[in-house]
């Protein structure tokens, strides 16, 4: 391990390794057997929201094995992003609308990311990589102030910073709620939502998302 450590250093600082990080999220739906059978492999961190898989774990073999211990898994989206330079990686399951606002006086439109998006920031290290996630739920809604018409922008947030070796993952709980799933059936589709709602639905199961970098 000390030897690896020292490797990883090495590299990030020669600037040889980790130009490139490839994000790979999944969206998985789990009973609640699944839930407590993977409960044991999970990390607790700073931030009850996030868990990390035990770095001896391969989340592959680890879906795997749920499924055979009699577990309900099922992946419902995939994607995958690539980000380079300690870059920002930005998924967005929703829609960019045009929303007014008010400025100075003033209604003018502005372009608003509605829905579920995940900002991802790798950085390598010494220890592997840094990665900050910050996952945020936006939604409109109307103002129940008098007179008031036009919507409003209303956006929850959480964030975290943890240091995970090059294929662990992180697995993030809670951002599916009811309130969200509302959300997602009123804006334009797309392959992720569809896939979120269509498997999403079943009141005995949960979503999440489980990221895993890796770097190229």
């Amino acid at each position: 391990m000390i030897r690896k450590t020292m490797l990883l250093g090495c590299l990030a600082a020669s600037g040889l390794w980790g130009q490139q990080v490839l994000l790979r999220v999944r969206f998985a739906q789990v009973d609640a057997r699944a839930e407590r059978l993977l409960a044991p492999s999970l990390l607790e961190t700073s931030n009850h929201d996030f868990r990390t898989l035990r770095g001896d774990v391969d989340l592959v073999t680890l879906l795997e094995n749920l499924r055979a211990r009699g577990g309900g898994v099922r992946l419902v989206a995939e994607p995958t992003l690539l980000t380079a330079g300690a870059k920002p990686g930005k998924l967005l399951v929703g829609d960019t609308v045009p929303i007014p606002v008010l400025r100075a006086g003033q209604v003018v439109v502005q372009n608003r990311e509605i829905g579920v998006q995940l900002t991802m920031q790798p950085t390598i290290n010494a220890e592997g990589i840094r990665l900050s996630i910050r996952p945020s739920v936006s939604v409109i809604y109307r103002s129940p102030a008098a007179q008031m018409t036009i919507p409003e922008l209303g956006t929850r947030t959480t964030d975290v910073e943890l240091d995970v070796a090059p294929g662990q993952s992180i697995v993030i709980d809670g951002l599916f709620d009811d309130l969200t799933k509302a959300l997602l059936r009123n804006l334009p589709p797309n392959k992720i939502s569809e896939a979120i709602l269509k498997n999403g639905t079943d009141p005995n199961t949960k979503l999440l998302v489980i990221v895993t970098p890796e770097v190229l």
